[in-house]
């Protein structure tokens, strides 16, 4: 398992705090942020020894976040007959509602999904009955970790151009369409970011690629964070294991009635 899941929010280890979360009720977007480890002490840090190390985690985790979010909405799908019902169930991009911890200071905790989604104008775990689904939903939307403010801006830029139109239509099509399993839809996302992640890969495997060094400071650290998300998202794929375990880990849960 790669340190950037091994260091991530369990559901298990938040079970209580996620079913007040549940049992509180509907919250609209744009509302207070609703954390699950509200004192920020019992979440472990992702390692990393490097600034370049951290922003390579941290686009490895983006990629596995919308990887996790399209395999529990197939699950949704398959428990919830979504793709039975007469219309398709709309997906649309918003603010985020749940977050993992508040940030700090220096950092600011980047949620790793490119955006929280209403389903139909619900939240999501408004659209299963399931509770294990439900308790999953909330700990993926809400997942972070904690980044330079600076890499929060490039996240914006990011996700306003293309990262959570592709997320939202990713979502879409796999919550409405049998055919299309996690993979594919993320196969989906990644090609709807392309389109603004593509001249990055023509610089990076041109000379000197990785290791372009610009002027501006500020300019180079734009340029590091875009890296990395290239690298995350097109150079590492997900690893077929870790998503078969946590699916597994979800379905056992689904079973148990817990």
């Amino acid at each position: 398992m790669s340190r950037t899941l091994k260091y991530r929010q369990q559901v298990g280890d938040f079970r209580a705090r996620i079913e007040r979360i549940l049992r509180t009720g509907p919250t609209s977007p744009g509302s207070r942020r609703i954390h699950i480890d509200t004192t920020g002490t019992r979440t472990r840090r992702v390692p990393f020894r490097t600034t370049e190390e951290h922003l390579a985690l941290y686009g490895h985790a983006r990629h596995y976040s919308v990887a996790r979010i399209l395999a529990l909405l197939a699950l949704v799908r398959e428990v919830e007959k979504t793709h039975l019902r007469p219309h398709r169930v709309s997906v649309q991009p918003t603010g985020a509602i749940w977050q993992a911890y508040k940030g700090t200071a220096e950092y600011n905790a980047c949620h790793t999904c490119p955006s929280f989604l209403l389903f139909d104008g619900q939240l999501p775990s408004q659209i299963t009955t399931n509770r294990a689904l439900q308790r999953h939903l909330v700990v993926e939307f809400s997942d972070c970790m904690l980044m330079p403010r600076s890499v929060n801006e490039v996240d914006i830029f990011l996700d306003e151009a293309a990262g959570r139109a592709g997320f939202a239509t990713a979502a879409e099509q796999v919550l409405n369409d049998r055919s299309i399993d996690w993979q594919e839809g993320v196969e989906i996302f990644r090609e709807e970011v392309r389109s603004v992640l593509g001249p990055i890969g023509e610089l990076y495997h041109l000379p000197p690629g990785r290791d372009l060094q610009l002027r501006d400071p500020e300019a180079q650290q734009f340029l590091d964070a875009l890296t990395a998300y290239f690298e995350g998202l097109f150079l590492r794929r997900v690893g077929e294991n870790e998503m078969r375990n946590f699916i597994g880990q979800v379905l056992a849960e689904m079973g148990s009635g817990q």
